[in-house]
């Protein structure tokens, strides 16, 4: 049986290049979608998804983490998530399906141009339909990840991103408008769940009583934190839509997803690798603790030079991809902050999870939901600003709440797995400083360039500079951190050797 860290080093092999293909595909379909869908019908469906995302908050209850990190009666606990998620997720549609005209008159009440509340409801009973969709396939998934059986987690995810894509841009150039993302994600999500069930089929067996109980107890408070975490994504969404309107809510979705491309893509694809290995890690605090500030160094080291790219040249990104769009560049801009703070609040995260200590995400997201939700409502509801300043003055309330939620954790953690201040500081330090010196000679370079060229397409600003920021970052990393650039350079290595002895053994395997 190969080694913990040579399961781990080889899932993020992979991982690093599914994080490369689906952000390539995601900002593709964004761009092409834009053409064809308006701010609005992109707003009807945020709406839609915010709506049943809320609904969507007891899903799983915390069943397919508890079997990640389970070590005992796997079989038993196997057909206890499959049938808890099948059943909840059940309900929830009929929930959706019943209250869906409540909702969507409760948002038309404050719509200055009002929309068509029975096309909503038609559009949360038909959306809603994914949710149960994917109940089907997300045990078979929390298997693979357990196993670290990413290769087969990404090629799903790949044929659900290709037919997402496929579908949504054919269906939206054939005229289907808002209609187009939805019967786009649900085609997605029966492919989704279809592959997982070929790739890793599991058997039912029947529901144990008492294994449902041991699960049931971790996953509540899993349950509580999820439904800070879904109140923290949506919160802002709800006060854009409610009071700001449709269209302030689809700029606002956009420079969001934009912004947010690190986070989803980068930060929790790492994450579905760190938090199976810091379970098996749980019994050697030491282990635990050094395995954890070596994915805070590494994690960051990614995303800081991504966000810090995306916050540069946030004009030229919309300038050159999206016209006319120019009110979501500040937001987008500012939001990049909230997608820096996940770098290392979702390890935190995954570690209180592998500990056992769930509680302590309860406890950070409380605080995060006190200092956001009256902030969002005294920009969006009291002040009544305009589109501009409403969107810029929602995203900096967004990216400042997650920094002293993040301090919470952090303090919270360190009782438990002991590290220090001094050791965080370390680990975060060599990409601080890389993303400094990076951000510094960019904008100096575009300042010149600018002033010298000031009618320089913004296509080719993006493509020169950025290069030109990628590698001032890796000067940066190399001249001033040599022991971090050998320590990648060792980790690549051995990635490239395990898949040479791999290829060997296949190779001398009898046929």
């Amino acid at each position: 049986m190969s080694s913990l860290t040579s399961r781990v080093v080889a899932s993020l092999g992979w991982i690093f290049t599914n994080i490369l293909a689906k952000n390539a595909v995601q900002f593709v379909r964004t761009v092409v979608l834009w053409r064809f869908l308006s701010a609005e019908e992109f707003g009807l469906n945020s709406l839609a998804w915010m709506i049943i995302g809320g609904f969507t908050l007891l899903q799983d209850m915390g069943f397919s983490q508890e079997l990640i990190q389970r070590k005992t009666d796997l079989d038993k606990a196997v057909s206890v998530t499959w049938y808890a998620n099948v059943v909840i997720r059940a309900v929830i549609y009929g929930l959706i399906y019943v209250f869906a005209p409540f909702l969507a008159e409760h948002f038309n009440q404050t719509q200055a141009k009002h929309f068509d509340a029975a096309e909503v409801v038609s559009i949360l009973r038909v959306a809603s339909l994914a949710i149960v969709i994917s109940s089907f396939g997300s045990t078979n998934e929390a298997l693979l990840r357990k196993n670290f059986q990413f290769k087969r987690v990404l090629a799903v995810d790949g044929a659900e991103m290709t037919v997402l894509t496929v579908v949504q841009i054919a269906l939206a150039w054939a005229g289907y408008g808002v209609w187009s993302l939805v019967y786009g994600t649900i085609v997605a999500f029966s492919v989704r769940s279809l592959a997982l069930w070929w790739l890793a089929p599991i058997r039912v067996g029947r529901f144990d009583v008492r294994v449902f109980k041991e699960m049931f107890h971790f996953g509540k408070h899993m349950t509580l934190s999820t439904l800070g975490l879904w109140l923290i994504k949506n919160m802002d969404y709800y006060f854009v839509g409610r009071y700001l309107g449709l269209a302030a809510l689809g700029y606002y979705t956009l420079a969001f997803k934009l912004s947010d491309l690190i986070a989803v893509n980068v930060v929790r694809n790492l994450a579905s690798v760190l938090f199976p290995a810091y379970s098996e890690l749980k019994q050697d605090l030491e282990r635990l603790r050094g395995a954890w500030l070596r994915s805070v160094r590494y994690t960051m080291l990614l995303v800081m030079p991504m966000g810090l790219g995306l916050m540069l040249f946030s004009r030229e990104i919309i300038l050159a991809f999206y016209p006319g769009k120019e009110v979501v560049i500040f937001p987008m801009a500012i939001l990049v902050i909230f997608s820096l703070c996940r770098g290392v609040g979702v390890p935190l995260g995954d570690l209180a999870k592998a500990i056992g200590r769930p509680k302590i995400l309860t406890q950070a997201v409380i605080v995060h939901i006190l200092l956001m939700g009256p902030a969002l409502y005294l920009v969006t509801a009291w002040l009544g600003l305009d589109l501009d300043r409403g969107l810029i003055a929602v995203s900096i309330v967004v990216a400042a709440a997650p920094i002293l939620a993040v301090q919470v954790s952090y303090r919270l953690a360190a009782r438990h797995v002991k590290f220090t201040a001094k050791q965080v500081l370390g680990a975060l330090l060599p990409s601080v400083a890389a993303g400094a010196f990076m951000a510094a000679g960019t904008l100096a370079v575009k300042a010149g360039l600018l002033w010298v060229a000031p009618g320089t397409p913004a296509l080719v600003i993006l493509v020169a500079l950025g290069s030109f920021s990628c590698l001032l970052y890796a000067l940066a990393l190399l001249k001033l951190f040599p022991e971090t650039a050998r320590d990648l350079r060792d980790l690549f290595q051995r990635r490239r050797r395990k898949e040479k002895v791999g290829a060997a053994s296949a190779a001398a395997a009898p046929r």
